[in-house]
């Protein structure tokens, strides 16, 4: 998978998005802000978004992102994020799936992929019996073309042997061809 282009949302750079939410020239700062608001949570636990934020003397999109990635947990929130597929608790807020679904997916995708290798081989082994043979299909051709080139040139051509001769009879060929006689 490629990385995604995105535009960072601390500093407004673009950068490749692969994993971290912010360039790799803010992700220092990210971490640096992240501190500061498990400082502000450890010493007044139970502290609102904009409290979060005034205390931790962070952004409050910082604090939003880093909830909405899991990095930070509302504690008010009774019930756990269920899971997509099952509705038992999920791993976190941003997987969504618990973990039994979530190893059912991957062995899903495992087999998915041993099925595909396993017809491409198939394919392969057809095209070497000779279903889908290069050299035989450029055989065909070429003889296609020796047989056209001999009713163009007229069965009723002498056989020739010497070297000039041949050269004659392929200008009357081309000529041939190129007046359409």
């Amino acid at each position: 998978m490629a990385p995604r282009i995105t535009k960072c949302p601390r500093c407004g750079r673009l950068y490749a998005m692969i994993q971290a939410p912010v360039c790799h020239r803010c992700e220092a700062d990210e971490e640096a802000d992240y501190a500061k608001i498990g400082e502000a949570l450890s010493e007044t636990p139970g502290l609102t978004v904009e409290q979060i934020a005034e205390a931790a003397a962070v952004d409050l999109a910082c604090v939003l992102r880093m909830l909405h990635q899991g990095r930070l947990q509302n504690t008010e929130i009774a019930d756990p994020v269920p899971c997509g597929q099952c509705g038992a608790p999920a791993i976190n807020v941003r997987m969504r799936l618990c973990t039994a679904c979530l190893t059912k997916m991957d062995m899903k995708c495992a087999q998915a992929i041993r099925e595909l290798r396993e017809a491409l081989t198939g394919f392969a082994k057809e095209s070497m019996d000779g279903k889908l043979d290069v050299h035989q299909v450029i055989e065909e051709k070429r003889q296609h073309r020796v047989k056209k080139l001999t009713v163009i040139a007229g069965a009723k051509q002498p056989v020739v042997k010497d070297a000039r001769q041949r050269m004659a009879v392929r200008d009357r060929i081309d000529r041939r061809r190129q007046y359409g006689a």
